[in-house]
Parts: C-alpha cells; structure tokens; sequence
C-alpha cells in the first residue's frame, strides 16, 4: 500500500518513477534487504512503457540477480524461489525455443543441486539439454555444459543406473571436447 503512495508522489513530483524505483532497489539489494530489492524492481517493472506481454530483460535480470546475492549468502531455498518466478516469466513471456528459458531452467536447476535435489534437478537439466539440441542443431557449449553438469546430478544420485547413464554422459562430454567444444 505505502508503496502506491510513494510511486504515485514520485510521479506528481515529475521523476522518472522507473529509474527511481531501480536506484532503491540496488540500495536494498547492497543491504542485503531482498525482499525490498524484489518490491522496488516489481515497481520499476509495473512502471514500464510496455506491455505486459512483452518479456522485459530487466526485470528477469533483476530476479536473477537477487538470486545471486542470495547464492553468495548460502540461502539457496530462497534463491531458488526467485529463479522459478524468473523462468515462470519467461516461459510465459518468450517465444517457445528462446535461448533464455533454457538458461532460466539450468538456473533453478543449480538451485536445487545446491540444496540437494538431485532428482528435481535433473528434470530441469533434462529439459534444458532437450531444448539446446533442438535450438543448436550442432554441439555446442551451452549442450557440454549441461551435459557435464546433468552427469554429475546423476553421479550424485548413485543409483547404478544413473551411474551408467553419467558414464555415458562423461563419454559424450569427452568425445565434444575432443573435437573442440
């Protein structure tokens, strides 16, 4: 509610509500307050001059970004809930086969490897390698990434079927590399 009045004062008062809205949402992620970071940027991003259907970089780059800081202060579970609503947007935002939702998907899948979860992971990076072979149609480096990264989730797991299956994996990891990826 007091956010309303703030933003609605800011534009009686002739500022640019959008840029200011970022500043303080940098000056609350600098604080460690991400749950401001998060309302400053949502208000920066309702006051956009586009539509709502069109998929705003910013605003995906401002989740991911409080993503991180989260990251970097070992509170994975919360990350990961910023990262969802990330890929969510794009997902509803992006034409089907963007390079960005597949980044988004390898995102929340670190996410969970760092809290654990393996299994919901591999999902993600199951999706996203689906997604870079149909997009890159030849090997490439974002395919050996996740390929490496879906190896070790599976390693993770120690079941020997996942074991084989990240065998196999490393295999074709090994096979890209040699020949320059």
């Amino acid at each position: 509610m007091a956010a309303n009045y703030v933003t609605s004062a800011l534009e009686a008062l002739g500022f640019d509500v959008q840029s200011c809205c970022n500043e303080l949402a940098f000056w609350a992620l600098r604080a460690d307050d991400h749950p401001d970071a998060y309302d400053a940027w949502n208000a920066a991003f309702h006051h956009r001059n586009t539509s709502p259907t069109v998929h705003d970089v910013e605003w995906c780059n401002a989740l991911e970004l409080i993503s991180l800081s989260l990251h970097i202060d070992n509170r994975s579970a919360e990350a990961g809930t910023y990262l969802q609503e990330a890929l969510a947007y794009k997902e509803r935002t992006l034409s089907h086969g963007n390079k960005r939702v597949y980044e988004s998907l390898v995102g929340v899948a670190r996410a969970l490897v760092a809290r654990e979860k393996h299994k919901e992971a591999e999902a993600y990076l199951r999706r996203a390698l689906d997604g870079y072979r149909r997009l890159f149609l030849e090997e490439n480096k974002e395919s050996l990434q996740t390929i490496s990264e879906l190896a070790y989730i599976l390693a993770c797991e120690g079941r020997s079927c996942s074991i084989r299956e990240a065998e196999t994996l490393a295999r074709q990891m090994l096979k890209m590399r040699e020949r320059g990826f």
